[in-house]
């Protein structure tokens, strides 16, 4: 396996499509073990991170180091992750310093994108100034063989912006023209994540790339979207 290539920000608020399929397991790729994993930070003792399948997404078959905290737990701070080392990873502690939270004002749950084909703005306050955030339109696909589902309107801006605003597809001919059909269901996703230079890396038996620690924020709303 390659390294995946780091992530590059710019400011953005165009639409772009992303599709994501059906998934198959990729032979010889799999799970590590590292043994015992605990975490711990501001407001949080060391906490075990037990190892466990992942319950959506593309990485079927996969498992990770996670656990399930009340609301509220993490907080802005620096947080150290140690794991005993196991058959595949040796002993490691990684350290990375988590920025705040976004905290979102415009009312989401429920919304209707793109209505009467009025441009769709989001407002929030605070979070890290280093950090970006990405916007995300999902519409999701039913099909025989079990749907796929897809973004084509997405935007990325740096968080200290505190908005973001995405305009309704233009509709064929002529280009000017915005014509909105029913609503159909999507997800709302809001992605933040800290600039690349923000992640710290570290090294580990068993990691010939080495690891990297870093964080993210998202958060998901049920909404619909008026469709040409």
């Amino acid at each position: 396996m390659t390294a995946p290539a780091a992530p590059a920000y710019s400011q953005n608020a165009a639409g772009f499509m992303t599709l994501f399929g059906p998934s198959c397991p990729v032979p010889g790729y799999r799970s590590l073990a590292a043994g015992t994993v605990t975490a711990q930070g501001p407001g949080l003792t060391a906490t075990q991170a037990p190892a466990a399948p992942f319950q959506q997404g593309r990485l079927g078959g996969l498992s990770a180091y996670q656990a399930t905290l009340l609301n509220g737990t993490i907080q802005a701070g620096t947080y150290t992750v140690t794991a005993g080392g196991g058959a595949d990873v040796g002993a490691f502690q990684a350290t990375t310093q988590i920025g705040a939270d976004i905290q979102i004002q415009t009312p989401l749950a429920g919304a209707v994108v793109f209505s009467a084909c009025a441009p769709f703005t989001i407002n929030w306050s605070g979070g890290d100034p280093n950090s970006w955030t990405t916007v995300e339109l999902i519409q999701q696909v039913p099909a025989s063989y079990g749907g796929y589902q897809f973004s084509n309107f997405a935007g990325t801006v740096s968080t200290s912006d505190g908005t973001i605003t995405m305009y309704p597809p233009p509709v064929y001919p002529p280009l000017s023209q915005c014509v909105t059909g029913a609503p159909g269901p999507i997800v709302i996703s809001i992605e933040v994540d800290p600039d690349p230079s923000e992640v710290t890396a570290f090294s580990a038996s068993g990691l010939s790339l080495g690891g990297q620690a870093t964080w993210k924020y998202v958060h998901t709303f049920q909404a619909s979207m008026t469709l040409p």
